[in-house]
């Protein structure tokens, strides 16, 4: 916490809790680390106090307040594993905005995924005060989960509106011997939410099986969907369930499923991130991207790729009710309730440029653009990106690589594109087969056009990570699907933008640069996605060859 360490000192000595010579004796031992740390770390004053103290020096409000002071409206608006692990409690809303109590200011930072609707004003508190106030919250959250589970008598309805309630995308169950630990995924963060009994644990597991189609006994990796409504809207649940790996016995003792949970829109047709193709670290890294930090994520495609789907599909996840959200197409394929679609006039000489400056003049939280298709939409594309705005956007390359060298080639800084640029999906559409196509193996051969573009190593350890294969399973083990499709489905690569990607890109890097660096920190190809997805019969290996010879 960065405190003016002059007030902060002499508000200590006027308070009569330390003396200066005591101040300056502190600052000494401590090597140059600030006032407030220094005096932290000595334990030289009581950590209240010396919290107040640096609410005067900052010229924030201290409060201490009862559990009857807190407003339950305020409360939920940051969710309870989010509050009890950064130490914060949203306690009255009010027309000047939100009072959020914490411990130290720095954790504000964990409230950007959330994308608040209200402005945040930060108070600080004591330790005891925030204490007895989490506690009020889980009594809250407990009495609603309790009442929905007497209710209806289902451990899944009732965890389900706790989690959606909690404003989680995820929920990871472990179960143990003890009894399960459950932790929620809000934002890019994974939160501890609660602990269960041994036999509700048991009894979440049974159920999440049963409604996801999954082998109750079996202790493989398997993966399924149900579909639930809360409060009018619809929800995507897709399952996971396998053994956990780190150590523990096979057996329920040593079992994980994990929830991803997608809001669905009418506006689209339903589509979700799962359905469109995308899965596993893929998935992860969208997601991730998504409920991060707000920034900019491409999606790339030649022309008839399902660019257009997919970025609607991303703009049903970022769409809720406490965010204003816009979008800037040339044709509106989709109407979005609660959305703001400004088609371009081309012909009224409004261009895209034009239409998105105005677009962001109305202080949107989320903005989609269709096609980044010159130099000066990327750059109004990337400014509100700094500036704090989600956008997510189309553009014309053939992968996730060329599309960071095409945005640097459209003038965007590599400054201002290593700090905003979240993530980039390229996409493709290939048939679909039917369930109980036919499949077969192939001989080397027949794979020899993939080989100079393909790591086979790479296909087969991904397969293993999903569970799709056996652990043991070698590369001519595999079967692939084989046939006419009767439908499309996606292929991704997914390319999210580490640390040393951001280097790349500040040093103008090539595409083929950037695509061997983001290999080896996991990204999938499209052509190595599309070899997985034959393996799993769920394409043909004549539509991969296709798309990659054509």
């Amino acid at each position: 916490m960065h405190v003016e360490e002059r007030m902060l000192g002499d508000f200590l000595v006027d308070r009569g809790l330390l003396s200066r010579r005591s101040i300056d004796d502190a600052l000494k031992r401590a090597g140059g680390t600030p006032l407030y740390e220094a005096l932290q770390g000595l334990g030289l004053v009581d950590e209240d106090e010396l919290r107040r103290a640096a609410a005067h020096a900052m010229g924030v409000t201290f409060v201490e307040f009862a559990r009857h002071e807190i407003e339950q409206e305020a409360l939920f608006l940051i969710p309870e594993p989010l509050a009890r692990a950064r130490n914060m409690l949203a306690y009255r809303l009010g027309e000047q905005g939100l009072e959020v109590a914490l411990l130290d200011l720095a954790d504000l930072a964990a409230l950007e995924p959330l994308h608040l609707s209200h402005r945040v004003l930060p108070r600080l508190t004591s330790r005891h005060s925030l204490t007895h106030g989490l506690l009020h919250y889980q009594k809250l959250l407990k009495e609603k989960f309790a009442a929905v589970l007497v209710h209806s008598g289902d451990a899944v309805e009732a965890l389900l509106h706790h989690a959606l309630l909690s404003r989680a995308h995820g929920v990871h169950i472990d179960l143990k011997t003890t009894g399960a630990l459950v932790r929620y995924r809000i934002g890019h963060a994974l939160e501890d939410a609660m602990e269960l009994p041994a036999h509700i644990g048991q009894a979440l597991a049974d159920k999440l099986k049963l409604l996801a189609k999954l082998l109750p006994a079996s202790r493989a990796m398997q993966e399924g969907r149900f579909k639930i409504e809360k409060n009018g809207e619809r929800y995507a649940v897709h399952v996971f369930a396998g053994p956990r790996v780190d150590g523990l016995p096979v057996g329920n003792a040593g079992e994980r499923i994990t929830l991803r949970l997608a809001r669905e829109s009418a506006g689209h047709g339903g589509f979700t991130l799962e359905s469109l193709g995308l899965r596993g670290k893929a998935l992860e890294d969208v997601y991730a991207a998504l409920f991060g930090r707000p920034g900019l994520v491409v999606v790339a495609g030649p022309k008839k790729s399902g660019v257009s789907t997919l970025l609607y599909t991303l703009l049903d996840l970022l769409n809720a009710p406490a965010r204003t959200v816009a979008t800037v197409e040339e044709t509106i394929e989709h109407r979005l309730p609660h959305v703001m679609q400004v088609e371009i006039d081309s012909a009224g000489g409004v261009d895209t440029a034009a239409s998105l400056r105005a677009v962001l003049k109305q202080d949107p939280s989320v903005v989609m653009v269709a096609n980044l298709r010159d130099s000066r939409v990327a750059a109004l594309a990337a400014s509100a990106a700094s500036c704090g705005v989600m956008v997510v956007a189309g553009l014309e390359a053939n992968s996730a690589s060329e599309a960071v060298e095409r945005l640097l080639g459209l003038g965007v800084p590599p400054l201002t594109l290593a700090s905003t640029l979240r993530a980039v999906v390229s996409t493709r559409l290939v048939e679909k087969l039917p369930e109980g196509a036919a499949r077969t193996p192939l001989a080397r051969a027949d794979l020899a056009v993939f080989e100079p573009y393909a790591d086979f190593g790479r296909v087969l350890a991904a397969l293993k990570e999903e569970g799709l294969v056996e652990k043991g399973s070698q590369w001519k083990d595999l079967v692939f699907g084989v046939g006419a499709g009767d439908g499309v489905v996606g292929l991704q690569e997914v390319m999210p933008i580490t640390e040393p990607i951001k280097e790349l890109i500040l040093r103008g890097a090539g595409a083929e640069e950037i695509e061997q660096v983001a290999k080896t920190e996991g990204m999938l190809s499209i052509l190595e996605d599309g070899l997985c997805k034959a393996a799993e019969g769920i394409t043909s290996i004549e539509e991969v060859s296709r798309l990659f010879t054509e």
